[in-house]
């Protein structure tokens, strides 16, 4: 069943709707997909997408069942082919349900196939939002300097690492050429400017910011992600057992893990979104997913059941720190009740040892508090009920288990300007389960 990409370009389109082949093998499709005979499906797909390369449901079925016989690599491949040509004919949202389903149905341990799905699914999503509105606003308002700064030196990176493809390279040049315009003009000082570019004529810089370009392939792990020397035992205990429940987990993932995920954070283009705070930040629905993060989410529910098994996983979020701009996340609290935060960053990147971490106030946001209220707004109210401040100091590889309803905010951040040392801290949100009506 393996082809190469040269194979399906160099395929002669005939209209499916006028072919009773294509009609023959559909039906003959659904017949063994209801049998269950998975060496007839193979050749099914096979001709679909040999005959039909412009049709994206042989696609869709070549890679869902590449994807139960664990041939990723095709898995991979004919998904991308697939959510191609549902671009191409403005069925994004058909293609998002349709991949969201099949992500259910697999096993929570069946860790690559499911991260290729969710990937899928980050690329659909990342254009759909580029469509409902992503490009008006960076048309109106500009793009921020800090990622101007953060993708030019991203895609810079990946050039120097020989992961620059012709999909990459384009996107790389046009990027690095307004950075350096801008440069000229702007206070390096302040990474909170505006960068006014007409996106309607650069179509490679709109390619940086409508689709996921590169993604870090994660590797399988021989042992488990979560360091397998502590008592989580202990540390569940320790977490359910205190009125204001903060733990601190030291070297909290596997060396191999802990890399792997950093370079993760490094070279995946999913830094979509950005912040007026000098920050960037990457979400699960955007395409912040890996082999490695379902993992960590399936070895959290094994390690400490009592905490997790209960809940969902509601969000799984990233931010990355401009280095030269010391605020990090303003004081805030979040809709969950339980949240590991963990940060990937070498500590020798860290300017400021005693800084750089997080403060966790003794004091939960009301029950109708509004997540969108400003830092202000929230220390107004902190100031009237005294609340107290907890400390944690940054330190590659520590994780604070708590709940994000709790007010926090990150202390002051001064990090090395180089961009393999610009601060990133990792989230995984967990709240109560919603009942099904």
């Amino acid at each position: 069943m393996r082809r190469s990409e040269a194979d399906v370009t160099n395929a002669s389109f005939v209209e499916p709707t006028e072919s009773n082949l294509y009609e023959n093998l559909v039906r003959e499709l659904e017949e063994q997909i209801d049998s269950g005979n998975f060496e007839e499906i193979d050749k099914i797909c096979s001709k679909l997408t040999e005959n039909w390369p412009d049709d994206p449901l042989g696609w869709k079925m070549l890679g869902i069942f590449s994807g139960i016989e664990n041939n990723f690599n095709q898995a991979k491949f004919a998904f991308q082919k697939y959510i191609s040509l549902m671009i191409s004919l403005g069925k994004t949202k058909e293609a998002e349900k349709a991949l969201i389903n099949f992500y259910h149905t697999r096993r929570s341990d069946d860790f690559t196939l499911k991260a290729i799905i969710r990937q899928a699914i980050g690329q659909l999503f990342t254009f759909n939002k580029w469509m409902e509105g992503g490009e008006t606003e960076l048309q109106k308002q500009g793009i921020l300097w800090v990622r101007l700064e953060h993708d030019s030196k991203q895609l810079s990176y990946l050039l120097k690492k020989g992961n620059i493809t012709s999909d990459l390279a384009d996107p790389q040049k046009e990027l690095h050429k307004l950075y350096n315009h801008s440069h000229k003009l702007i206070n390096h000082e302040n990474p909170l400017q505006w960068v006014m570019t007409d996106l309607s004529k650069n179509e490679d810089i709109c390619a940086s910011f409508n689709q996921i370009l590169h993604y870090y392939s994660c590797t399988s792990l021989t042992d488990s992600a979560l360091n397998s020397k502590h008592n989580w035992q202990k540390i569940q205990d320790d977490f359910l057992s205190k009125d204001v429940p903060i733990v601190c987990i030291d070297d909290f993932l596997s060396d191999d893990a802990l890399e792997q995920m950093y370079e993760f954070c490094l070279s995946s283009t999913v830094w979509k979104r950005q912040f007026p705070d000098a920050y960037l930040g990457a979400t699960i629905d955007g395409g912040f997913v890996s082999e490695l993060h379902l993992k960590i989410i399936h070895e959290l529910n094994e390690a400490m059941p009592l905490i997790f098994k209960p809940l969902q996983l509601v969000n799984s979020v990233a931010f990355k720190y401009h280095p030269n701009f010391d605020t990090g996340q303003t004081l805030h609290a979040d809709d969950a009740c339980v949240g590991i935060n963990l940060w990937t960053t070498p500590d020798s990147a860290n300017l400021d040892p005693k800084s750089g971490g997080i403060v966790i106030y003794d004091v939960l946001k009301p029950n109708d508090w509004n997540i969108n209220n400003s830092s202000e707004i929230a220390q107004a109210y902190l100031e009237g009920v005294n609340g107290t401040p907890t400390h944690i100091p940054y330190m590659r590889n520590r994780a604070i288990l708590f709940n994000p309803s709790f007010f926090h905010k990150s202390e002051k951040i001064k990090f090395d300007d180089e961009y393999k040392n610009w601060r990133t801290n990792i989230t995984f949100f967990y709240d109560k389960a919603i009942k099904q009506q």
